[in-house]
Order: C-alpha cells, then structure tokens, then sequence
C-alpha cells in the first residue's frame, strides 16, 4: 500500500460466482445475529446490486458496497465486519473464479 492507498486496496478484486441463495443464507440473522430484518434486506440488496450481470461479486466491490451502508450509519462497525468475513469465509471456502 501506498501513502495514498485506500482500505479497499486491501481486498481482492477477483470477482468469484454467487447466487442470490448464497448471499441470503450468508447473511441471514442467523449468521449475523447484529442485523435486524431490515438490515438483512439492504445489506442484501446492496450486495446484489454490486454483483455484475454475470453473477461475479469481488471481495473489494462487497466492502465498496458495504462500507457505503456504514458510511450512512445504516449498519454498524461490527456488521461490516461480520458481512466481509462472512464473504470471505465463502469465497475462499466454497469458491474460485
């Protein structure tokens, strides 16, 4: 990193295939308990929105997208986190590009 690098230039922008299924149960209250339902439903959202046409989501697009919701108070510290690990878990776990 750079003088002027970004907290983003510490995430992956290979983008990996994942499904509207995934990105619910990864972010269901269940696993992230910090979320209420309407949290779930915009960190949802928002994550999908970030997804590209062809279903690819980067490590880096999902903190740009995520840390946007921080930005605004929406979620909290602790939920940004938890989404971020979360995906990263998935993506190194379950899937390559």
């Amino acid at each position: 990193m750079g003088f002027f690098s970004s907290p983003a230039d510490k995430y992956s922008q290979t983008r990996h295939t994942i499904t509207e299924l995934d990105i619910k149960k990864m972010i269901s209250h269940e696993h992230i308990r910090s979320l209420d339902s309407a949290q779930v439903s915009l960190v949802e959202e928002t994550l999908l929105a970030a997804r590209g046409s062809d279903g690819k989501l980067s490590m880096r697009q999902a903190y740009e997208a995520i840390h946007a919701l921080r930005k605004k108070f929406t979620i909290s510290e602790l939920d940004e986190k938890g989404v971020l690990q979360a995906l990263g878990d998935f993506f190194s776990g379950h899937h390559s590009v």
